[in-house]
């Protein structure tokens, strides 16, 4: 059902999902610039004020290392300036539900893309179809679905790819990148040249260049000895599909447990609390999270960093408070406490949960929550590094896409029916060109 341009505001109410599960709970360039201005910096910030364009910014310091990077710490009142852009709690376009047929009826959206003209397209993954809908939300064509053959997908997810000049699809079910003209005119398979079976175990995140990012472990988690937790390095590592060259980004810790239940079930579970290596596609390279910290790291293709923009502040400790609260949250509260008893958890939570790099430059952090029903926070880092204060969006949505006057995602409501939505966003002039 297509419902754009509603004017009556609907409630903010969280959503109580009982979709959270014991075992299917969500774990959460050497570019170089030219001339920086060196020396420190120092702004005022009112708790509970908009950043509204006038110079008001919550910068601690910055600077250029010895090896030209630009290095921009802000200070953690970030996190108390609310920036009041989204414009409504009800979206000027929805595009959803079972009334007007297929199209409109989605099932395990794995991306959504905006294209220049307003027009959308949606990776719908339990079709393995390309949607392509106008700004006002009509169909217009539908491509792919499941299969072997040209055109055909086995299990296609969006990578983030800074610009839009084709859709980049990651075929998981058959290892390869398909580049698919925005129009939908043409698709073209691409193989890595030499992609190792390392990368193919791994998850494709991002396309930079003729580079594709994966996450992968570097052991399997099977060899992990029963009712242990044992800690096996992730690693963010490219690959070029033209030449066959990779490399490293980044190497993180991921906690692994072979759990044992009082039932005698036993179940693989893996990240709980852990960073999760977040990566995504920038304006000149990867843009990664900064390991255990509210940090941000903007990289050029090769991986060397080009710009670290972070806040001075410390992440949370996991406390038991924490924990039983999570606990409280899954179908088995009592079995979901004796798993915390048995198992090594990191020391602090994470920073964030999901990365975005807007149509400006700006750099968007979703703000790790422990509770799924809490309305999602996003950081926002302008393009020079500046923390500029958190938006809040609606319980339930999930950032695809921000331009620079809306934000285009997925809703999911309480039957757990998926929803594209996209909201107007008012900047009140911070950084617009």
């Amino acid at each position: 059902m297509i419902r754009p341009h509603r004017s009556v505001a609907e409630s903010r109410g969280c959503l109580n999902s009982d979709a959270r599960r014991l075992w299917t709970a969500r774990h959460r360039s050497r570019l170089r610039s030219s001339v920086y201005v060196l020396g420190v910096l120092f702004f005022s910030a009112c708790r509970g004020e908009k950043a509204n364009g006038s110079g008001d910014r919550t910068v601690v310091s910055q600077d250029s290392d010895s090896a030209g990077v630009r290095v921009v710490e802000s200070s953690e009142t970030a996190l108390q300036i609310h920036l009041h852009w989204l414009q409504d709690t009800v979206p000027e376009l929805e595009i959803g539900g079972f009334d007007d047929g297929v199209p409109f009826m989605f099932t395990d959206i794995n991306g959504i893309v905006d294209l220049p003209d307003g027009s959308l397209v949606v990776i719908n993954g339990g079709s393995a179809e390309l949607r392509w809908f106008t700004a006002s939300g009509s169909h217009q064509a539908t491509a792919g679905g499941h299969g072997g053959g040209p055109g055909e997908f086995g299990r296609p997810k969006l990578l983030s790819r800074f610009e839009q000049d084709y859709i980049a699809i990651f075929d998981r079910g058959r290892r390869r990148l398909v580049q698919v003209a925005v129009d939908g005119t043409s698709m073209d398979a691409v193989i890595p040249a030499e992609l190792d079976r390392q990368l193919l175990a791994g998850s494709a995140e991002a396309v930079v260049g003729s580079r594709i990012v994966f996450r992968v472990s570097e052991t399997s988690p099977n060899s992990c000895p029963e009712t242990e937790t044992c800690k096996l390095p992730m690693h963010l590592r490219w690959v070029d599909f033209e030449t066959g060259e990779s490399g490293n980004l980044a190497t993180y810790t991921r906690r692994w447990i072979n759990y044992l239940d009082a039932r005698g079930q036993k179940f693989l579970i893996d990240g709980l609390f852990d960073h999760q290596g977040l990566v995504t596609a920038g304006p000149v390279g990867p843009v990664v999270e900064g390991g255990s910290q509210f940090e941000l790291r903007q990289l050029d293709v090769d991986g060397g960093p080009v710009m670290i923009m972070r806040l001075s502040k410390s992440t949370e400790p996991v406390s038991r408070a924490i924990l039983d609260d999570y606990a409280s949250q899954t179908s088995d509260p009592r079995e979901m406490k004796r798993f915390f008893d048995m198992t090594e958890l990191p020391d602090a939570l994470p920073a964030f949960s999901a990365l975005q790099v807007d149509r400006m430059g700006f750099y968007w952090a979703r703000l790790f929550s422990h509770v799924d029903s809490d309305p999602p926070e996003w950081l926002v880092f302008d393009d020079e590094g500046f923390a500029l204060g958190t938006v809040e969006f609606p319980a339930g949505f999930e950032v695809a896409s921000i331009g620079e006057d809306y934000v285009l995602g997925k809703w999911t409501d309480q039957r757990d029916v998926e929803y594209v939505r996209r909201y107007s966003l008012n900047r009140s002039g911070v950084g617009v060109r």
